[in-house]
């Protein structure tokens, strides 16, 4: 979610969001949690008698009724829909490639910028945005082609070739090393 955000940000002072990306909008491949009517109103499946739910105040309360309990535990609802969010993140970051998030490009011991990438995995391309650490910080679109362990992106309109190493990615910017280290 982080990362979605700051590639807005970085995407917000560029034309390339005024002209569009390069796919159609498409409604997302995950669902987000939608319960159905009748949810919350079956019957606990849990052994022992079924919870309480915390009935609203129609007069004041003091701190000594709660006997030390001032929060009520989770309501099964709740574990519910939390489970289901968590299950829905982790389809959506199994369905992404790995150039998917925020990178910081590293030119030796110098941080070059910034490189917030969307991999959709597949043969889907690579889109995203770079916001130079030196100068005006403006965002420049980048987009390009992931082929297994191997990309080719264009930022900027300059080309920039990476190969995967462990956990970050390796390559030439304008005949420069550089490294991709995750995060910023």
């Amino acid at each position: 979610m982080i990362a979605v955000l700051m590639m807005m940000g970085l995407l917000a002072q560029t034309p390339y969001v005024r002209a569009g990306g390069a796919e159609p909008y498409a409604p997302p491949p995950v669902r987000p949690f939608e319960p159905g009517e009748s949810f919350g109103q079956e019957a606990a499946t849990q052994a022992g008698p079924a919870p309480v739910r915390v009935q609203p105040l129609t007069q004041p309360e003091t701190l000594d009724r709660f006997g030390n309990g001032y929060s009520p535990g989770p309501q099964p609802v709740d574990s519910a829909y939390q489970q289901a969010v968590a299950a829905a993140e982790a389809r959506a970051d199994a369905m992404a490639g790995p150039l998917d998030g925020g990178w910081l490009v590293m030119e030796g011991a110098r941080a070059r910028g910034r490189l917030v990438l969307s991999d959709p995995g597949g043969d889907r391309p690579v889109e995203g945005a770079f916001s130079a650490t030196e100068g005006t910080g403006r965002a420049v679109a980048v987009t390009g082609r992931r082929d297994g362990d191997h990309a080719e992106l264009s930022v900027g309109g300059r080309p920039v070739r990476l190969d995967r190493a462990g956990d970050g990615w390796r390559g030439v910017w304008s005949g420069a090393p550089v490294i991709l280290q995750r995060g910023f």
